[in-house]
């Protein structure tokens, strides 16, 4: 994992920790969701990929009610003024569950 810059995979690390935590409010109000009604807080913020390797800030959060580390990977297409954000939320891989706290 890399050391957190100010843009990367499309987003400002400024935005980052704001579209991480709108995933998981979905997540944790989702009926369906594994994440239903679970306590969350936010933990760190690096770079690093999503699934398939394509670039992602990874936010770290910490599950209070499973005592699990859950990452929420950020990236986004298109131009700055017409983006588009997407995520994925997952248990944190071991190379993020030590994400550093620099949300």
């Amino acid at each position: 994992m890399e050391e957190t810059g100010s843009f990367y995979a499309g987003i400002d690390e400024g935005e980052v920790a704001q579209e991480a935590m709108n995933a998981l409010g979905r997540e944790v109000r989702a009926p369906d969701s594994p994440l239903y009604r679970h306590t969350i807080r936010l933990g760190g913020v690096l770079k690093g990929h999503a699934t398939g390797g394509k670039e992602a800030w990874v936010v770290r959060v910490v599950d209070r009610t499973i005592a699990k580390s859950i990452c929420v990977r950020v990236w986004a297409q298109g131009a700055l003024n017409v983006r588009q954000y997407s995520s994925e939320v997952d248990i944190c891989r071991p190379d993020e569950a030590a994400a550093s706290s620099r949300a």
